[in-house]
């Protein structure tokens, strides 16, 4: 199957129309878990929501109460971004995330000068 969730998400589309198995060794976009929209995906790695969860535990092992995440506008970096959102508030940490186009120096820029 394919290595990105970017492309793992509409190839798995396709295939769940006839329910042909969609195997991913790397795509970890926690929306892909949906099985009603992706009926026959599977992966042999975690979700991002396990990374979702640990970055929070992280920042407090660090003394952190709040951050910036700057994040990939695409499949992957959604929803990394998504699932540190959801789990950093009962951990008590506040997240500021801005988001930028991979390819576009122009979108880094603004995301950054927005933190």
């Amino acid at each position: 199957g394919p290595s990105f969730s970017s492309t793992s998400g509409p190839v798995s589309l396709v295939a769940g129309l006839t329910l042909l198995p969609t195997l991913s060794h790397m795509s970890s976009a926690s929306a892909l878990s949906d099985v009603a929209t992706y009926p026959a995906f599977g992966r042999t790695i975690p979700t991002d929501s396990l990374r979702g969860r640990a970055l929070p535990e992280l920042m407090l092992s660090f003394g952190w109460s709040s951050c910036v995440l700057l994040y990939r506008e695409d499949a992957f970096g959604i929803s990394v971004a998504g699932d540190v959102q959801k789990a950093a508030p009962a951990k008590g940490v506040s997240i500021q995330s801005f988001a930028f186009q991979p390819d576009d120096k122009a979108s880094m820029q603004t995301a950054v000068s927005q933190a």
